[in-house]
């Protein structure tokens, strides 16, 4: 049996390929492998944001639980066998984050070797630092919560220290490791993962909307504003509103991520060392790319950029919400009357 492991990096893509995966599992069941799929993982089927089919051994492997471990894989196998399918292929980018310590690595090894898995093939995308610091960034702040980006990116960006102890670690076991660079295109990243990973040619795969849409820095910005001003839930609708427009509604950001992007060079350059160690590693035309930009007295600083249509979305739900604040103001205001002029009776 072979075992086929997608573990990430988060924020490469990891979501739309487990959509091509549920999508095509009769292509590669026919090709002889198998990609189970979990109750909860329906969101794979449906192109929506999923932790894979593997989260369940990213637990077991982060609890050390050894027990849990081998009986996930078996049962897998024992699926995989009635199929008549000899290879595994299981995808959750929370595996690289336990990668990162070598107990998880020799946990995972111990438990195949002793269910007759002899050949494990693990495919890590990495990204070029500073955009993939701005797309966890986006992410994780998109409903205003991170208040600055500076200390965020210094302070709780983890990434390169994973990366530093992963690679520490990696070559220490007896998996093969397929590392390449992240692209936005999905047509390249099919063609990685299929011909020169899984070695099958790639199925038809039909263009849909994006699986993980983000927002401009000045959507994330004037997030944060606007959370000081109305609730988590208008919050949200302020957020799905964005995510429905098209690029071509919003207004280009380019003065606001030259900026970031000078920030994050500067807190980024202390990991040096370990992204010209991730380039070792990688093919010669997919080296990461990390550079500082040029900037003028005009973008030295935070310069929102917002359409007419952002700005709307923004102005309607500050106003919606300010409206039914000023009502409830009024309701509890008659009834306080109605109760003083109760006791004045």
């Amino acid at each position: 049996m072979r075992l086929y492991l997608h573990c990430g990096y988060h924020k490469t893509g990891s979501s739309f390929l487990q959509t091509v995966f549920a999508q095509k599992n009769e292509y590669l069941i026919k090709n002889g492998i198998y990609f189970p799929l979990a109750r909860e993982d329906r969101n794979m089927l449906d192109a929506k944001i999923s932790p894979g089919n593997g989260i369940k051994l990213v637990y077991s492997l982060r609890e050390s639980d050894e027990d849990y471990s081998l009986e996930l894989l078996k049962g897998w196998i024992n699926e995989a066998n009635s199929k008549n399918c000899s290879s595994l292929l299981i995808s959750a980018e929370g595996l690289f984050h336990t990668f990162s310590k070598e107990n998880t690595l020799k946990l995972l090894c111990d438990s195949c070797n002793k269910l007759g898995i002899d050949n494990i093939k693990c495919l890590l995308f990495f990204r070029d630092p500073i955009k993939h610091a701005f797309s966890v960034y986006k992410h994780r702040g998109k409903y205003g919560k991170i208040l600055d980006f500076k200390n965020w990116i210094n302070e709780d960006y983890e990434t390169l220290n994973l990366t530093k102890d992963f690679l520490d670690i990696y070559n220490n076991f007896n998996i093969s490791w397929h590392l390449r660079r992240y692209t936005s295109d999905s047509s390249q990243l099919i063609d990685i993962v299929f011909n020169d990973w899984l070695e099958l040619p790639p199925p038809e795969i039909v263009e849909e909307k994006r699986v993980n849409t983000s927002l401009t820095l000045s959507e994330i910005l004037a997030l944060t504003e606007a959370k000081k001003l109305v609730s988590y839930y208008s919050i949200k609708e302020i957020y799905d509103s964005l995510i429905q427009l098209s690029n071509s509604e919003k207004a280009k950001d380019t003065v606001l991520n030259k900026y970031y992007s000078n920030v994050a060079y500067h807190s980024l350059s202390k990991h040096n060392e370990v992204i010209n160690k991730v380039n070792s590693v990688l093919p010669d035309n997919e080296k990461l790319e990390f550079k500082d930009v040029d900037i003028t007295s005009n973008s030295n600083k935070k310069q929102l950029s917002l359409s007419i249509a952002q700005l709307n979305i923004f102005l309607y739900q500050i106003k919606k919400a300010s409206s039914f604040q000023r009502e409830n103001f009024l309701f509890f205001k008659s009834k306080i009357k109605r109760v003083l002029s109760f006791f004045r009776k």
